[in-house]
């Protein structure tokens, strides 16, 4: 008398049990990797766009300065000891943002421009006797 049937039911009832396992896992791990993919996608567009639009409101505020001093310097309203200095300064300053770039943002040289945009408006301000530090003074990049 045989309880449990023929020997090879029992071994295929055991097989389609493991494939069925392996089948989930497998379901299961392709899954995970192509909603990892999408979260992936989603948070890093995210970042970017931040990322993008605080750089934007950086160089603008840059674009900015540099109009308020020519103005200045126009209107004789700075008091100051080495005007050709500042004048050469603000030359270079807005030569550098007249050269940024944001058509390719994985470009090395957009961040060396950012940096570089970033000394020359210290520069400037020191030449001008501004003492007080702006937000993007501490900033990396």
């Amino acid at each position: 008398i045989h309880f449990f049937g023929n020997m090879s039911d029992d071994d295929d009832l055991f097989g389609d049990v493991l494939d069925i396992e392996s089948k989930m896992y497998d379901k299961g791990y392709t899954e995970g990797v192509e909603t990892g993919k999408k979260l992936g996608r989603e948070e890093s567009t995210r970042i970017g766009y931040q990322k993008g639009f605080e750089l934007l409101s950086e160089v603008g505020v840059y674009q900015g300065y540099v109009e308020t001093i020519e103005t200045l310097l126009k209107a004789n309203k700075l008091d100051l000891k080495n005007p050709e200095k500042i004048e050469q300064a603000l030359e270079n300053l807005s030569k550098t943002l007249n050269s940024v770039d944001f058509s390719d943002p994985t470009n090395e040289d957009l961040r060396n421009k950012i940096l570089l945009l970033r000394s020359r408006v210290k520069l400037l301000r020191t030449k001008i006797g501004v003492k007080k530090p702006w937000a993007t003074d501490d900033q990396s990049f």
